[in-house]
């Protein structure tokens, strides 16, 4: 199944289902609903035995987007955009979590995949941030799958780690 979104065309071949989560036409099934409450990630992927939760971002500047700021005039604090991204990603995650489980589709493993188009050092970082606020061991009185893994890639790197499992990622 194909799907273009956000400047990017994936192909998932063994997809069961692959839709846009945060699709703005809420006439749609499979738009969230509840955005003034709680975010989604772009794209969901149902497959044989996982969903994906896939978030897509291009930012317009590159790492420059996520350089910390001046200090805030008032208690001196220094903005930090690559936390506010991690802290954006993390209520994404969780979000759509929250949605799918509440809709009875939390039936598999789900794994979150973040499409960055930054370089390889400043994905590390990042991931190295959102691997600290997803957890990754679950306690076993939990009845529920919750994220198996947590991701963060170029399109290069989706290439090379992903293209095979789960299918190709190019520009649109």
């Amino acid at each position: 199944m194909e799907i273009t979104t956000d400047g990017f065309t994936f192909d998932f071949p063994k997809a069961i289902n692959v839709f846009k989560f945060d699709e703005e036409n809420k006439s749609l099934p499979t738009f969230h609903g509840a955005s003034h409450a709680m975010m989604g990630v772009d794209i969901m992927v149902e497959l044989p035995d996982r969903h994906l939760f896939i978030e897509i971002k291009n930012p317009k500047n590159g790492a420059a987007d996520y350089a910390p700021k001046k200090k805030c005039k008032e208690c001196g604090h220094k903005e930090n955009p690559t936390a506010t991204l991690v802290s954006n990603l993390t209520r994404k995650c969780r979000d759509t979590w929250l949605y799918r489980f509440c809709e009875d589709k939390v039936d598999k493993p789900c794994h979150f995949i973040c499409l960055i188009t930054l370089d390889d050092a400043m994905l590390l970082q990042i991931l190295t941030l959102l691997r600290n606020t997803t957890p990754d061991k679950i306690p076993a009185r939990w009845k529920h799958h919750f994220i198996e893994s947590v991701s963060a890639v170029n399109p290069a790197a989706w290439e090379r780690n992903f293209s095979k499992t789960y299918g190709t990622c190019k520009k649109a």
